[in-house]
């Protein structure tokens, strides 16, 4: 399974703040499994490339669970930031701004609305 995770906002530079979050996602244990890896868009209009998405190649099944839960410990960390994660089955923003419950309520969303976990099953 693939995600990938922008940086849409940050105050100051977005591409530290991607690294930053690349980081603390090498440094997550569960997902130590998971291959990370910095992509970047060239502009035509200036010179040199943008780091703007970080491209997660995600193997077991709770791996989905564990991007969503480092990335929320990510933002609480953060004053200003919002991160779009993009999954195969859709998308979802997420903003350092939020409150923590709102934060955690647009995470469980995030799970299965971008297809990185599994939906609960409606017959059990």
């Amino acid at each position: 399974m693939e995600a990938a995770l922008k940086v849409l906002h940050a105050d100051g530079d977005s591409a530290a703040e991607v690294r930053k979050l690349l980081a603390w996602l090498r440094d997550e244990p569960d997902l130590h499994g998971a291959r990370l890896r910095l992509d970047g868009v060239v502009h035509e209009e200036r010179m040199g490339i943008d780091v703007e998405t970080i491209t997660a190649i995600l193997g077991p099944a709770g791996a989905g669970a564990a991007l969503i839960s480092a990335v929320s410990a990510f933002l609480t960390t953060r004053r200003n930031v919002k991160i779009r994660v993009e999954g195969p089955q859709g998308a979802i923003d997420l903003d350092a701004r939020m409150s923590a419950g709102d934060i955690d309520r647009h995470l469980r969303q995030a799970g299965t609305m971008t297809g990185l976990v599994p939906a609960p099953d409606a017959t059990s």
